[in-house]
């Protein structure tokens, strides 16, 4: 779980690096070449959007489930996608950022600072293992209501041996539910990862 919990930490701090470049791309000015190339990269995927549109033109009254319309469908959004990407990452370079995106990226990195923050504390909180003592008395409860188990079965007596089982299932479910709490000290991701976008509102 220590593990878990660094590798969680780890996650959040590269999310952070992630927000805080953002951020700091919008924010900053940025050489000539670097824009030059950019626009070109628009220029090509322009061109490349385009021709994935004229594709798919013939096929917009083709039924959903004709492969071809599906196709040529799916290369067209990707096409539109990156020529987005690279006309954003465009108005960044040339400081047409709006202040929507200003506001974005910077709840993206209050955001990023947050959730390093809690993934920290989860970490310190579980880095020393259980409470020792907590878990030394389910232990011992455990142990106890085996021993009775033990006998209750050497003497074959149906109460006690109904008894020892009731204990022991007891016990058995305390140690459950301990197991339970340490198993929420974990966030999981429900895949690996960068978020790239968060449709937040600014002072949400």
């Amino acid at each position: 779980m220590a593990a878990q919990a660094q590798q969680a930490v780890a996650a959040a701090d590269k999310q952070l690096d992630t927000a805080t470049e953002r951020l700091d791309n919008l924010n900053t000015a940025t050489d000539q070449a670097d824009i030059d190339a950019v626009r070109a990269q628009v220029t090509v995927a322009k061109d490349r959007l385009d021709k994935a549109n004229e594709k798919y033109e013939p096929y917009t009254n083709k039924p959903e489930d004709n492969l071809t319309r599906a196709a040529l469908l799916a290369r067209q959004a990707d096409a539109q996608k990156k020529y987005d990407n690279l006309v954003t990452r465009l108005n960044n370079l040339l400081g047409d950022a709006n202040q929507y995106d200003l506001a974005l990226a910077e709840t993206g990195k209050l955001l990023a600072q947050q959730q390093l923050k809690e993934a920290q504390r989860q970490a310190d909180k579980i880095k020393d293992g259980p409470n020792p003592d907590t878990l030394k008395l389910a232990e011992d409860r455990l142990s106890t209501a085996q021993a009775k188990l033990a006998a209750a079965k050497a003497e074959t007596s149906p109460e006690q041996l109904a008894v020892a089982k009731a204990q022991v299932g007891s016990a058995l479910a305390a140690l459950n539910v301990i197991q339970a709490q340490m198993d929420k000290l974990v966030i999981y991701a429900p895949g690996s990862g960068v978020v790239l976008k968060r449709f937040v509102e600014p002072g949400e």
